[in-house]
């Protein structure tokens, strides 16, 4: 087994879900994670190894952000306003619509059939 066989069998085992390979002409070593948006580019497989770790890393910590359970918040005291970012239990009345009139609907396009040759 080469070097390049070798690492390329270490990386895909260390992240299954990633597509690695070694380019042949550039000599530069390339993975593609999924849902990353850019390609990863490393000049060694360690580098690239190091890339990737670091990549998952702030992502796993980025989800860990998401899921950290909220505070509960307490409902407002009668007269008190609700708290920040709270939904509110009324909401402003939609405006009626005069008699004789109807609600503006929103217009479709209508697509353009090409001409017969």
């Amino acid at each position: 087994m080469s070097p390049v066989d070798a690492a390329l069998a270490h990386l895909h085992h260390r992240f299954p879900g990633a597509t690695i390979w070694h380019g042949s002409h550039t000599r530069q070593w390339w993975a593609l994670l999924p849902g990353h948006p850019r390609l990863l580019e490393a000049a060694t497989p360690q580098a690239l190894e190091g890339l990737i770790a670091a990549v998952l890393g702030a992502r796993r910590r980025d989800d860990l952000r998401s899921r950290r359970p909220r505070k509960p918040t307490r409902p407002p005291r009668p007269g008190e306003p609700p708290a920040r970012g709270t939904a509110t239990a009324t909401t402003a009345p939609m405006a009626a619509v005069p008699a004789g009139r109807r609600p503006i609907q929103p217009r479709h396009r209508r697509r353009r059939t090409p001409a017969p040759s």
